[in-house]
């Protein structure tokens, strides 16, 4: 990594002796090396740099290069010297020297040098300490420097990597801005500087906070605003290269699309690689800017509203800097809707999850247009970048957006719900794209041309969501064509749910010979005229889904050929003998490991049936398990099924049986069940409290007393609940530590209608291996009678996230949580403010 922290040597201060010299003495170095060493490993802080605690007085010695005393150093400043770098010989690069030096001095020259370990003087170079109050007058905190005052080694300097190369000049002038000196001078920010500085935070690993984006604001306005902005875009020197691995070259500069215009917030969203631009809301937010690591197609999100503000308030050489910013974090795609997205949300998998499309409704509401300077305005090489469109919601032109794929490389297309006068308008992009991948429209009227120029494509992902053929289009294909149809050889994702098409479109669709997913929800078939029936193939589906399933001749055959499911998804069921010929197809009974039969209407005899599926693993029954299980018989599915999911169910003495016939779940939903509290106990048997990791028991009512048998379970790692009303955060917490739960527990999301305090908060300090923590109430008030205490987990990517119903009156109470979670990721969201 880049720098290191020398926190094991000790060198104690310098005493002038007798006869003039300077002896720097350090007996104990060694034994103090390794009480360190075995402290730090301990504490689990095993990185590239090691890191502090909770000094005295907060201040923190750097030792630095000085470039005025590489030519010449007087006895004065020698005297001064309580550090030093050496090397064995010419050919090593400089390290901490952890030897004792002996300096003997004649008027103002060095007469004698002497180190313990053997090293001349011209293989020692001298370090100057710098002091710095961090605690009183950095705004800014960073975790490496946290981590230094943490292990309260004060007495140590802290070291930035040699080969960084930062100089005893060069750190004075960062500090001095860094800390918002009014008497900094502006010439002192050059184009070197620009870059220099950014790689200093970058290094010490800067924690998001308004003093942060205030910092990257300065910086913005004096150096990307500003003349020197020349220099800095070209960046002939190639500093950005330079300083910067690849792996980490778009980092420092993400925190600066929050210093676009006042109005306009950023985040960042791991997960699906998004940078998210919106409007500024009341929160305290980690932007997550520090996860952008070798991130390989960056898409920046915005909606129409906050695409206003930032076409309003952007001036000529402002969209140069705007220009540049997506240039440098390589920014490939846009993503414009009627949506802002404020926060990167911790999100826990469903016990079941399926692979679905992403849903959102249509607009009824008149749209924004979507004015055509954004796209006019971005430069060439940025849009010979873009492999990304997405609108949602949005009135756009259609023939800017012709312009925009004739010199991108757009291979992702998404058009949902947006003006549109012609749908060929939109298929006339498809031919324009280059090596096109996905396309995706929704609220779609087609053609028969609209079909013609899909069938013709290469596309690998097909979503047309609540698409129709006009009522004047037929459409029929000939036997001749067939061959010619491309995507019957690429598609491997197809989502028409909500739609209408003939069949026999349907079926060119779903012969498709790597088409793996098929979602038909809410899908409705229409008349066709005939024509020869396709060769059957061998098809192994990985997930199908038809809620609402209607039944359908063409489907049936279909499934009773030679195809296989692993997953399938049936919602929505009203005639549960509508879809009983399922769970008798041979290769169906073998596939299927993953089945969602939620929201359904089912009897004991259903759930017999499902008991063929003895291959299954996931089973959701949310909203469908029948009042009475009387009469279930045995099957293989109750040794081998391992999630279920039967939330939103009411549990009676009459049908908890079920729940307690599977023998080795490892991850069970009771989210939102209603039953008395004295059924969790029952159904929570010795089999199910050894093998459960995932417990998700949100919106149902929890006893103390139930939370203790949940507290036992020998491998949960995975824990959502709610509090009960007259509980405090902290008695769970401490039913928690004496067991095994406290030891194995990863991932914790607690719920509650009332408030939470500081101390619930502190409770959590003795749960070391938890990795995300998520606390929906109220508010947060600040009633204190534990001691703050500093979060340590073993994960450094530890995230905990606050969800508000009312805004945290005492301000101290934000700053108390910062402080706790000081090293880590934390933010708070009101719910009013997420739309």
């Amino acid at each position: 990594m880049y720098f290191l922290f020398i926190s094991i040597q000790k060198i104690t201060r310098s005493e002038t002796n007798l006869n003039n010299s300077i002896n720097m003495t350090n007996s104990n170095w060694i034994i103090l090396y390794w009480v360190k060493f075995l402290l730090f490993i301990c504490l689990g802080f095993w990185q590239f740099v090691i890191c502090t605690s909770e000094s005295n007085d907060g201040k923190i010695t750097f030792a630095l290069i000085d470039l005025n005393w590489k030519e010449d150093i007087d006895k004065v400043e020698i005297k001064k010297i309580k550090y030093w770098l050496s090397r064995s010989n010419e050919e090593e690069t400089f390290t901490f020297c952890p030897g004792n030096h002996v300096i003997k001095c004649r008027g103002l020259s060095i007469t004698d040098f002497a180190c313990s370990l053997e090293r001349s003087s011209q293989n020692h170079q001298p370090l100057h300490s710098f002091e710095v109050n961090y605690k009183e007058n950095w705004k800014i905190k960073f975790r490496s420097l946290n981590r230094f005052v943490y292990m309260q080694l004060e007495e140590y300097p802290f070291l930035f990597e040699y080969s960084l190369n930062v100089s005893y000049q060069e750190f004075q002038i960062f500090v001095k801005h860094l800390t918002f000196d009014s008497g900094t001078p502006r010439q002192n920010l050059t184009y070197e500087n620009f870059y220099r500085f950014l790689k200093i935070l970058d290094v010490l690993d800067p924690i998001s906070s308004e003093y942060l984006n205030q910092f990257y604001s300065h910086l913005y306005r004096e150096c990307l605003l500003e003349k020197v902005s020349v220099r800095i875009f070209e960046d002939s020197a190639h500093y950005r290269e330079n300083l910067f691995d690849e792996k980490h070259r778009i980092r420092p500069f993400m925190y600066f699309f929050c210093t676009l215009i006042n109005s306009i917030d950023a985040c960042f969203i791991p997960k699906s690689s998004t940078l998210s631009l919106f409007e500024k809301k009341k929160q305290h937010i980690d932007e997550c800017f520090r996860d952008s690591i070798d991130i390989a197609n960056l898409i920046l999100k915005i909606s129409s509203s906050s695409l206003e503000l930032l076409l309003r308030s952007l001036k000529t050489n402002e969209w140069a800097a705007f220009n540049w910013l997506l240039a440098v974090t390589k920014v490939s795609g846009f993503y414009i809707d009627n949506t802002e997205l404020t926060f990167n949300e911790l999100k826990v998998s469903s016990v079941c999850s399926l692979v679905c499309s992403e849903s959102f409704e249509k607009c009824i509401v008149s749209l924004k247009k979507i004015s055509d300077d954004f796209f006019l305005n971005l430069t060439g090489s940025n849009i010979r970048m873009i492999k990304y469109l997405k609108f949602v919601n949005v009135d756009i032109s259609f023939d800017l957006l012709d312009l925009v794929i004739l010199r991108g490389v757009v291979s992702y297309l998404e058009i949902s719900y947006c003006v549109v006068d012609e749908s060929q308008r939109i298929t006339e992009l498809l031919p324009k794209m280059y090596e096109p991948n996905t396309f995706k429209v929704a609220g779609l009227k087609m053609n028969t041309k609209d079909i013609e120029r899909i069938l013709y494509s290469k596309i690998k992902v097909l979503v047309l969501k609540d698409c129709t053929l006009d009522v004047d289009s037929i459409w029929k294909p000939k036997r001749d064509q067939r061959g010619d149809f491309r995507l019957t050889e690429n598609l491997e994702f197809l989502d028409i749910s909500l739609s209408k098409f003939p069949v026999c479109f349907v079926q060119l669709l779903l012969n498709s010979t790597k088409l793996e997913n098929i979602l038909l929800n809410s899908f409705e078939f229409t008349g066709c005229e005939s024509f020869d029936q396709i060769l059957s193939v061998k098809r192994n589906w990985k997930n199908f889904e038809h809620d609402q399933y209607i039944p359908n001749e063409y489907l049936r055959a279909l499934f009773t050929s030679d195809v296989s499911v692993g997953s399938l998804c049936l919602r929505r069921i009203i005639d549960f003998d509508s879809v009983a010929f399922f769970f008798e197809i041979p290769n169906f009974i073998k596939s299927v490991k993953s089945l969602d039969f939620s929201d359904c209407k089912l009897t004991v005899s259903s759930l017999n049936f499902i008991g063929n599926f003895y291959n299954l693993k996931s089973l959701n029954l949310s909203k469908s398990l029948p009042s009475n299980v009387a009469g279930l018989m045995e099957s293989k599915i109750y040794e081998n099924l391992t999630h279920l999911d039967v939330s939103y169910n009411d549990i009676f003495l009459s049908n908890y049986l079920y729940i307690t016939m599977f023998k080795n779940l490892k991850a069970l939903s009771l989210f939102g069940v209603k039953m008395r509290g004295s059924l969790l106990g029952l159904i929570l048997t010795d089999k199910m409290i050894y093998s459960l990791s995932y417990l998700n028991i949100i919106s149902s009512s929890l006893t103390l007393l139930n939370f203790k048998r949940i507290s036992e379970c020998f491998r949960l790692s995975t824990l959502l609940f709610s509090l009960e009303g007259s509980c405090f955060m902290g008695k769970y917490c401490d039913i928690c530590k004496s067991t095994l739960l406290g030891e194995r527990l990863n991932i914790l999301h607690v719920s509650t209608s009332s408030d939470i305090s500081i101390d619930d908060v502190v409770a959590l300090a003795e749960f070391h291996d938890l990795s995300e923590v998520k606390i929906s109430c109220r508010t947060i008030f600040n009633r204190r009678e534990k001691d703050i205490i500093k979060y340590d987990s073993i994960y450094s990517d530890f995230r905990i996230q606050f969800v508000l119903k009312q805004f945290i009156k005492d301000v101290q109470v934000v700053e108390i949580l910062r402080e706790i979670f000081c090293n880590y990721s934390i933010s708070i969201i009101y719910e009013e403010t997420l739309g």
